[in-house]
Formats: C-alpha cells, sequence, structure tokens
C-alpha cells in the first residue's frame, strides 16, 4: 500500500516562491529578451520541485518499505523485519519528508543501527502496516536484531522510548493548552450571550438564552470531567513508563557492580597467585644456593 507524504507549510512557501520566481523570469524574458533565468527556474521546477511533490511516497510491500523522494533523488527500500523502532519527531534536515512533523525510523544495516526521517501523512496507518510487515517476518526480524549487540540495541530502544514520551508529554501539554483555549473561548462565548439577554430586555429571548447558557455550562463541565480523566490516565501510564526506566537503570547498575566485583576478586586472586609464586621461586633460589654451597664445602674437603 502506497502512503503519501504530509506537505508542510515550509514546503509549501518554498514550492509558492520558486513557481512566483519562474513566472517573474517569463516577465524578464518578455520586456528584456534575457531567457538565461527562466530556464534555470523551469529547470528547477520541472525536475527538482515538483518531482518531490508528485513522487514523494512510502510504500509498504512484500516485506520491504520503499521510500521515493522524486524521480531520482532519494530511493531507498528497507527490510521492514530490519526496522528497530518508529518515533515521533521534528526536524527539518533533508530528508525524504515534506514536513517537519515526522517518524524516525532507526533500522539494522550491515551490522550497524541506521535512521531514516519519513513524513507519511497517516501516521497510525504507517505504523500498523509496518508493524503487521515485522510480525509477519518475525524471525527474520529476530536474526536481524541478533547482530547487533544486546547492550546497544537496549540502549537504542531505551533512548527512542524516552524521546517518544518526551513528545507524548508535550503532545498532552498541547492539548491541554488548547482545552483551555477552548474552555476560555465558552467562557467568552457565554459572557456575550448574558451581555445580549440584558441588552435585549425581551422575556422569550431571555429565556432562549439561559438555556443556551445552561446547556454551554453542561458541555463544558461535560468536556472538563473527561478530560480529567484523560489526563489522570496520561500521568498513570507516564508514572509506569518512568518506573519502567528507573528499574533498568537499577538493573544496569547492579550490573556493572556485579562486574566491577568480580574485576577486583579476579585481580586479588591474580595478585595471591604471583605472591605464592614469588615466594616458591624465592625458595627453590635458597635451596640451589644452599646445594652449591655443600658441593663447594665438599670439594674443599
Amino acid at each position: 500500500m502506497k502512503i503519501r507524504s504530509k506537505i508542510g507549510s515550509g514546503m509549501l512557501i518554498f514550492t509558492i516562491f520558486v513557481l512566483l520566481c519562474t513566472l517573474a523570469t517569463f516577465l524578464v524574458w518578455a520586456i528584456w529578451g534575457n531567457f538565461v533565468p527562466t530556464i534555470i527556474f523551469a529547470c528547477i521546477s520541472l525536475f527538482f520541485v515538483l518531482p518531490i511533490y508528485l513522487n514523494t511516497s512510502y510504500e509498504i510491500r512484500n516485506g520491504y518499505l520503499y521510500i521515493n523522494f522524486g524521480w531520482f533523488l532519494m530511493h531507498y527500500a528497507i527490510p521492514c523485519y530490519d526496522i528497530i523502532s518508529m518515533t515521533d519527531a521534528q526536524s527539518i534536515c533533508l530528508a525524504p519528508a515534506l514536513s517537519g512533523e515526522r517518524l524516525r525510523i532507526k533500522y539494522v544495516k550491515n551490522g550497524k543501527i541506521k535512521s531514516i526521517y519519513v513524513s507519511p501523512a497517516n501516521k497510525d496507518l504507517f505504523r500498523t502496516l509496518v508493524q503487521e510487515e515485522i510480525q509477519n517476518n518475525f524471525k527474520k526480524a529476530q536474526v536481524s536484531h541478533e547482530q547487533i549487540d544486546t547492550d546497544t540495541l537496549e540502549a537504542v530502544l531505551s533512548k527512542e522510548q524516552k524521546a517518544q514520551a518526551k513528545m507524548d508529554v508535550e503532545e498532552m501539554l498541547e492539548q491541554q493548552k488548547q482545552q483551555q483555549r477552548n474552555i476560555k473561548e465558552n467562557s467568552r462565548e457565554i459572557r456575550r450571550i448574558e451581555k445580549r439577554a440584558k441588552q435585549a430586555k425581551i422575556s422569550e429571548y431571555k429565556t432562549e438564552q439561559k438555556k443556551a447558557i445552561k446547556i454551554a455550562s453542561l458541555q463544558i463541565d461535560t468536556q472538563l470531567a473527561k478530560e480529567d480523566n484523560k489526563t489522570n490516565m496520561q500521568r498513570k501510564q507516564l508514572s509506569q513508563l518512568i518506573a519502567l526506566h528507573d528499574e533498568q537503570e537499577k538493573r544496569e547498575r547492579k550490573l556493572e557492580n556485579e562486574k566491577w566485583e568480580r574485576e577486583k576478586r579476579e585481580k586479588l586472586r591474580q595478585e595471591k597467585a604471583k605472591k605464592k609464586l614469588a615466594k616458591k621461586q624465592k625458595r627453590e633460589q635458597e635451596k640451589r644456593e644452599r646445594e652449591l654451597q655443600k658441593k663447594i664445602q665438599n670439594f674443599e674437603e
């Protein structure tokens, strides 16, 4: 299935700018007869900007993720079973993506972990399709991930989980801010309704406005109750994620302490062995010296 790239405002502004410049060069050609700028901007539009818009897509097919960026700029074919993680990210670096709201994909290639940014228009559908391909090739995914050192893989996954958690928290905070703005707007609308009701001085109008205010108040109360439940659930999930990270760090510290203790015991054992060997060699040397002195004495006698 092919998914088009999401088009961001920055890319849209850049494209409009290039097209306007192209139109302006046609005027320059018509007035002054200079056709060089027209050819340059027309080539940029035809061979770079338009191909990027028309052929920037992501296709999941036969266990592979095919990434197209323009007709001849960038083309990738990544096995889905090589993908380690997909994390939300904000980036403006050069990548096969037309928006700053992207997904950072970590994958294994030649025994190394590499990353690439994409910006599918439907992130949820993209994630679902890739996860289905990974599940269909689960054994291949295990073999691919075994190429990477376990500690390195755990560190990368931990870092990606923290980045995703940070993005989720930022998104949650933005949603809460938007909800607060909506609540303030509803409050202002209620005040405007009350003001119009006071100015009208018509009993029927006042009755209708009171009903509208009551309905709006009930809607706000319902919305606040839903958002409180959602916020509590998100806080609980965030606390669980932080607890998991803390537990993982404790395990890592415990492993490091055990490794340090083993190295310390091994070092002490080696030092004892060296001292024992030195004492043995010293006793043998003294024994040889006594035997030599005894032979000398026997010879002198």
